[in-house]
């Protein structure tokens, strides 16, 4: 009966040990790709940020185990530099890092080919394509999402075409238009999108009737076009 009982603790402590073992690996393994993905995009000008822990669990556990089971990133790259190419080179990194919940690409120089590369990071809410190459075509895969809710396309290539996508994007509350060839026909489109809470159409092609129009159709709404 005693040995029976050593054998038994002997195996739970073994198990126990690999288990420990195991789950350090895999944190290790973690927070080296976090390591090495965040090195990478700020050797390119940009940053990656974590989700991070309730303080509480953080004071307990520390920060550098906490950050490998809070898998959820924010990915801001500001830089002229960043093409197609150059972003489709990040991409196997960014995909096993984790989950994003925003992108922000401002003022980069990716065109329509990376939007259905960048739209498997994950359950987007926030994207921010100010300043990019990206036309009408983009929105069309954009329009897939159904976690967005902030959506910047200030200073694009899009045009009325374009936004008649997004109408099935029921979940949008942000919308940035600034700079771009929109009109009153492009704002007739949008008034289905009951939800949006603020929109932006400065120096457009967007005049007073336009917003009247939209502002009926959804009272909730602030509209900035000056």
């Amino acid at each position: 009966m005693k040995q029976s009982r050593r054998r038994f603790w002997s195996w739970l402590l073994g198990t126990a040990g690999l288990i420990v073992l195991l789950a350090t690996l895999v944190v290790g393994m973690r927070v080296h790709r976090y390591s090495k993905t965040q090195a990478i995009v700020e050797s390119m000008g940009g940053a990656l940020n974590r989700a991070r822990a309730p303080t509480w669990l953080r004071n307990v556990v520390g920060d550098r185990f906490t950050e490998s089971f809070f898998k959820e990133f924010g990915l801001s790259l500001p830089d002229a530099h960043i093409d197609d190419d150059l972003f489709s080179s990040l991409m196997p990194h960014l995909s096993q890092t984790g989950s994003f919940n925003y992108v922000w690409l401002r003022d980069t120089s990716i065109t329509d080919k990376s939007i259905k590369q960048l739209l498997t990071l994950g359950d987007l809410e926030s994207v921010n394509l100010t300043g990019t190459d990206i036309s009408d075509a983009a929105l069309k895969m954009i329009a897939e999402s159904e976690t967005i809710t902030f959506l910047d396309l200030s200073d694009t290539k899009i045009t009325d075409d374009g936004l008649s996508k997004l109408t099935v994007m029921s979940q949008l509350r942000w919308l940035h238009l600034d700079h771009t060839a929109v009109t009153n026909d492009g704002m007739t489109q949008l008034k289905v999108l009951s939800n949006l809470e603020y929109l932006s159409v400065v120096n457009t092609d967007v005049d007073e009737e336009g917003t009247r129009v939209l502002q009926a159709a959804i009272p909730k709404l602030e509209i900035s076009d000056d």
